[in-house]
């Protein structure tokens, strides 16, 4: 809650809630993350006296929409089972932010994808354009026009740090949880080395909650925090 001038609180305002992607009784569950930047949201706001509420607007956020639906201000929240695969592709949508005199330095659109305590392998696929384990050597350096994935050379204009694989437009990757992973709250993010702190600092991050198979004792998740910020 925020202060008011007079030292009193503002009325609490309840927020929109995470878009929930939850996992459907098959053995795979698709999801696709779009990343964009550039997004304006407006963020309610209550006053101390319960009046009508107004709103504060954030712009330059950095923001996935997920499985066709505009970017949301909350990032997803993703449920799984143990031994589902998760097929994550992510589709590049960001556009450079040139330097102005506010930002000494400019925001490049490289970005990828990394799982946060989540135990899958990191293979890495010879082409860059295949599907990746938890691969944080490759990376989109931005929007692919014409086709969704084009491999970029290793000395190409476009070519971001000099560290692995890069393309234009679509990284796709495959996470295969194990039958033991153990249950609980994960965390997806931009790993790109300059970039990852921008981006995720902007927003740029998925949940995911991973729950016990069928046949093993499960509860009913329930989140005491219901958006990441």
């Amino acid at each position: 809650m925020a202060a008011t001038a007079a030292g009193a609180y503002a009325a609490p305002v309840e927020l929109p809630p995470a878009r929930i992607v939850a996992a459907p009784a098959s053995r795979s569950l698709d999801i696709a993350l779009r990343a964009t930047n550039k997004v304006r949201a407006s963020i309610p706001v209550g006053t101390s006296d319960g009046a009508a509420s107004r709103t504060l607007r954030v712009d330059g956020l950095y923001l996935y929409g997920v499985n066709g639906t505009a970017p949301a201000l909350f990032p997803p929240v993703v449920i799984a089972r143990q031994g589902q695969t998760l097929n994550v592709r992510l589709t590049n949508d960001l556009q450079a932010v040139p330097a102005s005199a506010s930002q000494a330095r400019p925001e490049m659109p490289f970005t990828n994808l990394h799982t946060h305590g989540v135990l899958v392998p990191t293979a890495a696929a010879a082409d860059p354009c295949e599907v990746q384990g938890d691969n944080i050597f490759v990376v989109s350096n931005g929007p692919s026009a014409g086709v969704a994935c084009k491999p970029l050379p290793a000395q190409s204009d476009h070519a971001g740090p000099a560290h692995g694989a890069s393309v234009l437009g679509r990284v796709q990757y495959r996470y295969p949880l194990p039958d033991d992973h153990p249950a609980g709250l994960f965390w997806m993010h931009p790993h790109q080395h300059g970039s990852s702190q921008t981006q995720v600092g902007g927003g740029m991050s998925t949940l995911l909650y991973v729950e016990p198979s069928r046949g093993q004792p499960r509860t009913e998740p329930r989140f005491d925090v219901k958006w990441l910020m």
